[in-house]
């Protein structure tokens, strides 16, 4: 022991940097450093000390680490930003049938400035990592909100002149603001929360956005306060001038509701959003992680990631392009009313980010039972899907309307449960595959793909000689939920980060 704590004190003289006392602390130092920026140190503690293999324990247990309160005041306002983004990414959808009324713009146009969102996150997920890698979370969630901003003012425009290609842009300019909230929570949660609450801040975090998406469903309708019966819809061509002119101005009162969001995240960002905590909540968190570049290189080359990717990303990718056109599917494949199908929406996304919080809270506490839970809610979506598409395809008919409803219900809330479950779960297993990747990096790689699901199945509603109702958008789903899980069987679990946190803290109280 005597040995061990004179080599600690030599090198103490040589490694003031990772003082994490609130005296010595620098706090410009990164606690989620890359490799290279560690390499001076590094240097320093080869030069400290002949046997270099002892560095990393010591340096561990010079480390002190600390959980802050403000954890959840960060936590809610990331969460209140991703929340606005999924709403203004979902605020046109339930909305399809008063701007065709208003505008005379059609269901495929809606897909198509759904289109534009996912094309933004494609684009701007991995460069908006890359300057949080190089800068820090303050910066890129700042750049965001000001993405955000852009695009309520070049929808204020578009409300004004009409003009579709304007409105496109705005919704270009939503994705570009949504890549944070999808790259940004798992980088969140190993930033401010320990080991036994990260899973648990990621769902919070991740569902945010579907939130937000959910609430699109009610709030738009709501706010605009125009109903458009089917009789409206049928004969849209002899609508008069002041109820067009009425639905166009209800639909302006949601772009003047959506800015004041925008305005207020910027507000909250800007004011205050640290970049990080003064001291790490565990061990882990101060581990070097590999630089931005080589992280890139070893992430496309990792196999079991792939697998992972592939698995979530092919089933989930196409049910969140799927959910929010829903109430349209709905109406045209079952005749029922868009306000049922808006409803239907918000309730299943509303119960999928419960369920994923719940789901995620009790893998906290079993992270090892991580892969079965998602076999079992693979397999139990594809049973669920079947059953939607049985009924779309009528091979079971109901009678009643009520039961059919009901059923719709049960099926669609189930289907979301399943699909949004899973979502914490495959990114913070991501993060444990890829490990020392740097966790932003990693969830890049699993946005941009869903993305890139989702901008395939908007791309085949232009294709032409598809059915009228619609239901082939059911059975794409039931394909992609099936094709999911045997790449999901063929998945080999793997927690470094995890194993390597239980290292440290045993290393720590051996030597204590």
């Amino acid at each position: 022991m005597s040995e061990a704590r004179g080599r600690r004190e030599k090198l103490g003289k040589h490694t003031s940097s990772y003082k994490m006392g609130s005296q010595n602390f620098d706090e410009s130092y990164p606690l989620l450093a890359s490799k290279s920026s560690m390499q001076e140190d590094s240097t320093a503690i080869v030069s400290a000390t002949p046997a270099v293999e002892h560095a990393s324990i010591m340096l561990s247990d010079r480390v002190h680490t600390k959980v802050y309160r403000k954890r959840w005041y960060m936590l809610a306002v990331f969460c209140f930003v991703a929340f606005c983004q999924g709403l203004l990414w979902n605020t046109w959808s339930p909305l399809g049938d008063a701007m065709y009324i208003a505008f005379g713009w059609t269901s495929d146009f809606i897909a198509f400035s759904l289109a534009m969102c996912s094309v933004g996150i494609v684009l701007c997920s991995f460069p908006i990592m890359y300057l949080i890698e190089r800068k820090d979370l303050r910066v890129g969630t700042v750049l965001a909100v000001v993405f955000l901003l852009i695009c309520v003012i070049i929808w204020n425009i578009a409300h004004v002149t009409h003009a579709k290609g304007v409105f496109a842009l705005g919704c270009f300019f939503t994705g570009l603001s949504s890549s944070l909230a999808l790259v940004g929570p798992t980088l969140l949660s190993v930033l401010w929360f320990p080991v036994a609450e990260r899973t648990t801040a990621t769902a919070f975090a991740a569902m945010s956005p579907h939130f937000g998406i959910g609430l699109g469903f009610i709030i738009g309708p709501i706010i605009s306060g125009v109903k458009i019966t089917a009789y409206e819809l049928e004969h849209s061509a002899n609508i008069s001038d002041d109820r067009r002119l009425e639905i166009q101005n209800g639909l302006k009162h949601v772009v003047y509701f959506d800015t004041i969001l925008a305005v207020l995240c910027f507000i909250l960002v800007v004011a205050y959003f640290p970049a990080r905590p003064l001291l790490p909540p565990s061990v882990v968190q101060t581990k070097p992680r590999t630089e931005y570049w080589l992280g890139l290189k070893q992430t496309s080359k990792n196999v079991q990631f792939w697998i992972l990717n592939m698995a979530f990303n092919v089933a989930n990718g196409t049910f969140n392009a799927w959910l929010p056109m829903l109430s349209v599917l709905l109406s045209t494949s079952l005749f029922l009313d868009e306000t049922v199908g808006d409803w239907m929406g918000f309730v299943a996304m509303m119960s999928g980010c419960i369920g994923s919080v719940l789901i995620a809270m009790v893998i906290d506490r079993h992270k090892r039972l991580t892969k079965r839970a998602l076999l079992i809610m693979s397999v139990s979506s594809v049973l669920l899907y079947a059953l939607l598409g049985l009924i779309q395809w009528g091979y079971i008919r109901f009678s009643d309307e009520v039961a059919l409803t009901a059923m719709l219900y049960i099926l669609v809330i189930g289907i979301s449960i399943c699909m949004n479950g899973g979502v914490p779960l495959y990114f913070e297993l991501g993060c444990e595959i890829t490990y020392p990747v740097p966790e932003g990096l990693s969830a890049a790689y699993i946005t941009v793909l869903n993305d890139v699901f989702g901008l395939i199945f908007y791309t085949i509603f232009f294709i032409p000689g598809l059915d009228d109702g619609d239901t082939w958008t059911t059975g794409a789903c039931l394909i992609a939920c099936i094709l999911s899980f045997p790449m999901l069987l063929l998945l080999k679990e793997k927690f470094s980060r995890l194993d390597e946190e239980a290292t440290a803290i045993e290393e720590k109280d051996v030597d204590s």
